[in-house]
């Protein structure tokens, strides 16, 4: 049974030309990165598989939460005509993927699909805003749960970690263009 529904949207800005800044959210270094905050979250046995079938790019990664959950993620994500994530659509860039995660908790298998776009967006001078849009929709949950109120705190929450992640790649992203002292 479909069950709930959520969309969140978090904003960043980079103080960097939008191409500059798609170039390094592109790099490789950033995959390593992904792996490692999972290690640093707590995460073992964690994995990722890269793939390719037509326009998309198949991204599989697994881990075991402290918990002792097995959590599996795909993300199919769209390349554009050089063969990354994403394409230029006028003098924004965009990036669309569909993730699909499951996790396993003893016989109770949860999965939620996940549409997301990433956007950059060239703003005033040499600035650069990141959108990141996310809609969730939890599936395969019991009647009564799909009946029940979204839970705003937890989406709350949610949001302030995304938004945080974001904001913190941003800086990021900003220092390694235009290093301090420079």
């Amino acid at each position: 049974m479909d069950g709930t529904k959520q969309t969140i949207r978090v904003r960043a800005r980079v103080r960097a030309p939008t191409p500059l800044v798609v170039e390094w959210w592109r790099h490789p270094d950033r995959k390593r990165e992904h792996l490692d905050n999972l290690v640093k979250s707590g995460m073992t046995d964690v994995s990722l598989k890269d793939s390719f079938k037509g326009p998309l790019r198949i991204r599989v990664i697994e881990w075991t939460t402290r918990l002792g959950q097995r959590c599996i993620s795909e993300v199919k994500t769209e390349l554009g005509s050089n063969g990354l994530p994403g394409d230029w659509e006028g003098d924004r860039f965009v990036i669309v993927a569909h993730q699909v995660n499951q996790t396993r908790n003893g016989d109770k298998l949860q999965v939620v699909d996940c549409s997301h776009t990433l956007e950059f967006n060239p703003v005033r001078g040499e600035e650069t805003e990141v959108v990141s849009t996310h809609q969730h929709r939890k599936l395969n949950v019991r009647w009564f749960e799909a009946l029940l109120p979204s839970n705003s705190t937890r989406i709350a929450f949610a949001k302030a970690e995304m938004d945080r992640r974001l904001e913190e790649t941003a800086l990021r992203c900003e220092q390694a263009i235009f290093p301090r002292g420079e």
